[in-house]
């Protein structure tokens, strides 16, 4: 995910009169579900810019030093919830520096087996870890942060080695550690063995689980399971769904995975008056709220007309149509337009219905 999305939602906050809502990873996990979907959820290093800053690292340093420095502090420090050290805050930094290189694919042989066995290292380590809660908040989202970095920085490897550590955390007591092991998962959604975790990946979809994590779960799986996947996709249908953002997730995910039966949510959320009317939770224990700006809209309409196009449901075609014609937004009218030739264009074996 880039970090111009994040930055644009407090943007158009502060330009719509609002007062810009605090940007937390589970805030982030809210406000950009629909989008999300086109990268899994990922939040990724824009995530740990935005709460921390750029990183200082010397790009001189080795990946071999980047390593020694995440395990010479060993998380405890940075990962419990306590207010950042310099110490800590040089982990994170370290952490930030390696998942980039690694996502620029920027390591030897020896690096990416060092990475393995440093990072593996790692996340085994934070089974049994614990909640970050309590403590200093900035603190608290740091070191939730940070786990998620170093989940996703190992992720990022897509090896099949890296999964085993990362599903070992799908049935943590601590929720944030069980929604970032689904973003790990999906992030390897494309690695030899992944699909055999969907198994431990659908408990996560049920009522008992906090909000953030059945979103989650839903669209992991959806980046998981293979296209039409039977299992995964009734699964995904006898999901309860009384929250409008669980039903989002759900509608999207049922999408991705060639499934009309969430038709009628997805024609709501290519439908402006739909968002215009959604009163957004900014995050805060008063539980205030917020309305969605034009742009937020744009961007929400424009994240699932892809996943909606793929569907080719004459319904859902008419409105794509409509939009691609009518929109008072260019950006939107562009990616409607770009979603149905891409739609086109795609293999007849791709496309299709799955009642």
């Amino acid at each position: 995910m880039s970090s111009e999305p994040a930055n644009s939602t407090t943007n158009d906050a502060a330009e719509s009169g609002a007062t810009p809502a605090p940007m937390t990873t589970s805030l982030m996990a809210r406000l950009w579900i629909v989008p999300a979907i086109v990268v899994a959820v990922m939040i990724g290093v824009a995530m740990v810019v935005i709460l921390f800053g750029a990183s200082s690292v010397s790009k001189k340093a080795s990946f071999k030093e980047l390593l020694a420095q995440i395990e010479s502090d060993s998380g405890a420090r940075s990962l419990s919830g306590t207010v950042l050290s310099p110490r800590a805050k040089q982990t994170w930094q370290a952490a930030q520096e390696l998942a980039v290189r690694i996502k620029k694919n920027d390591l030897t042989d020896e690096d990416r087996q060092a990475a393995l066995a440093g990072l593996g290292k790692v996340v085994r380590g934070l089974k049994g870890a614990g909640s970050t809660a309590g403590g200093d908040p900035r603190a608290v989202e740091a070191s939730m942060a940070l786990r998620q970095f170093l989940v996703v920085a190992l992720a990022r490897l897509k090896v099949p080695e890296a999964i085993e550590p990362i599903a070992g955390l799908l049935d943590e007591d601590d929720a944030d550690l069980r929604r970032i092991a689904l973003q790990g998962l999906a992030e390897m959604h494309d690695v030899d063995g992944v699909q055999a975790r969907l198994p431990a990946m659908y408990p996560l979809l049920e009522p008992g689980q906090p909000t953030e994590v059945r979103m989650v779960a839903a669209l992991s799986v959806a980046a998981v399971a293979k296209r039409f996947d039977e299992v995964a996709i009734r699964q995904l249908s006898r999901m309860s769904a009384d929250d409008v953002e669980v039903r989002l997730a759900k509608a999207t995910a049922l999408a991705n995975l060639g499934s009309t039966s969430s038709k009628l949510t997805l024609l709501n959320m290519l439908d402006r008056q739909f968002w215009q009317g959604l009163n957004i939770d900014i995050g805060q224990s008063s539980g205030a709220t917020r309305k969605l700006s034009e742009r937020e809209i744009a961007q929400r309409i424009c994240g699932i007309a892809p996943v909606a196009a793929r569907l080719q449901h004459p319904d859902i075609n008419e409105m794509l149509e409509d939009l691609a014609a009518n929109d008072p937004s260019v950006q939107v009218r562009e990616a409607v337009r770009q979603a149905l030739d891409d739609a086109a264009a795609a293999d007849e074996a791709t496309v299709g219905h799955v009642g």
